[in-house]
C-alpha cells in the first residue's frame, strides 16, 4: 500500500484499504495508480458521499468482525475486482458471496461482517454515495458538516472556548443579530428624512 492507506481495529489485521478519495477530496498520488477507475467514477457523476472511495484488500483466512457505522445517510457499493471463491459479506443477517466483476450495495448502518476463507487476497472497490432518499438540501447540509469536520481535522479551524460569563453577553453572542439590531436603532432609521 502507498500513501494514505488505511487499517484499523474494527476492520481487523487482515483488512487494509488504499484511498482514492477521502472526505470529498481526490488524493492525486493514489489516483495516479488507478487513472481509469477514477475517470469512470468522475464521468459517472454519481453522488459520491464525503466518506470516500477505497480499494480494499482482505488477506486469506481473515474477516471483518460484525459492526455498524451507525449512519444511514450513505449507501456503499462493493465492486468485485479480484474475488476468489469462499469470500462473503453478511449484512443484517443475510450472507452473500462476492462475485468478481459483480456489485453488492449495502447500507452500512446495518450490522455487517466479511470473510475470506480462500488462500488468496480479495480486492473490492468500495464506493460510498449519498442515500437516494436524501433531499438535495439534506445532502448539502451533510456536505457542509463533513467539510467543516475536514477543515477542523486539518487544523484550518481552531476551537477556542470563549464563553461570556454574563447572561446578556451570551445571549448577544448567540443571537441572529449579534447586537446589530435594537428597537432604538430601528426607530432612528424610520424617523430619518431624506436629504
Amino acid at each position: 500500500m502507498i500513501s494514505d492507506s488505511v487499517q484499523n481495529k474494527v476492520m481487523g489485521a487482515g483488512w487494509s484499504g488504499f484511498r482514492l478519495q477521502r472526505l470529498g477530496d481526490w488524493l492525486p498520488k493514489n489516483c495516479e495508480q488507478f487513472p481509469q477507475t477514477v475517470q469512470l467514477l468522475k464521468e459517472a457523476e454519481a453522488p459520491l458521499a464525503m466518506r470516500g472511495v477505497i480499494v480494499a484488500r482482505q488477506v486469506p483466512g481473515s474477516g471483518v468482525a460484525p459492526h455498524s457505522d451507525g449512519r444511514n445517510i450513505f449507501l456503499t457499493a462493493h465492486f468485485g475486482l479480484s474475488v476468489p471463491e469462499d469470500c462473503s459479506i453478511t449484512v443484517g443477517g443475510k450472507t452473500r458471496d462476492w462475485i468478481e466483476d459483480g456489485t453488492i450495495v449495502l447500507d452500512t448502518s446495518f450490522v455487517h461482517s466479511t470473510e475470506n476463507k480462500s488462500d488468496e487476497d480479495r480486492f473490492v472497490l468500495i464506493v460510498d454515495f449519498w442515500h437516494p432518499d436524501l433531499t438535495v438540501p439534506e445532502r448539502e447540509a451533510l456536505e457542509y458538516i463533513y467539510d467543516f469536520r475536514t477543515k477542523f481535522e486539518q487544523g484550518k479551524i481552531k476551537y477556542s472556548p470563549k464563553m461570556p460569563s454574563d447572561f446578556f453577553k451570551t445571549l448577544e453572542m448567540y443571537s441572529a443579530w449579534g447586537g446589530a439590531y435594537t428597537e432604538e436603532k430601528n426607530a432612528k432609521v424610520e424617523n430619518r428624512t431624506p436629504d
